[in-house]
């Protein structure tokens, strides 16, 4: 559902740091997409688009979350009751902001916690 094509507003991972919106193409890995209005939206099937709008969402707005280097780690995304038409500059700041934070830890994670703990088990099989 997240990896959608339509002609909407994206955010590249640049402009995303500069707190900026583009029109570039959207659906690429690392840019973000908004859903104006799930019922007119033409990337979605019939049956797609009918879960959705069951769900109570009528709108979508979705950020990547990266590492430093720009590698697609998992994307966030926040569902609305009603048809978005924009977010003013300063939210859309906080929230490619928060992505970013976010992407950073999960990249800091991925690098320490799960290597101490995939660690920690090589040294456990190793001693039976």
């Amino acid at each position: 559902m997240l990896a959608v094509r339509d002609d909407l507003a994206t955010v590249t991972p640049r402009s995303a740091r500069a707190g900026k919106e583009t029109t570039q193409e959207p659906g690429s890995c690392g840019a973000a997409c908004r859903i104006r209005d799930v019922a007119s939206a033409t990337v979605f099937d019939k049956d797609s688009r009918h879960v959705i709008l069951h769900a109570g969402s009528r709108a979508c707005h979705s950020v990547p979350l990266l590492d430093e280097r720009d590698v697609l780690l998992g994307v966030i995304s926040s569902h609305h009751a009603r048809p978005i038409a924009g977010f003013t500059r300063s939210r859309l700041a906080a929230l490619h902001e928060t992505a970013g934070v976010v992407g950073r830890w999960l990249a800091r994670h991925r690098r320490t916690v799960i290597l101490d703990a995939l660690e920690d088990l090589r040294r456990t099989a190793r001693r039976r």
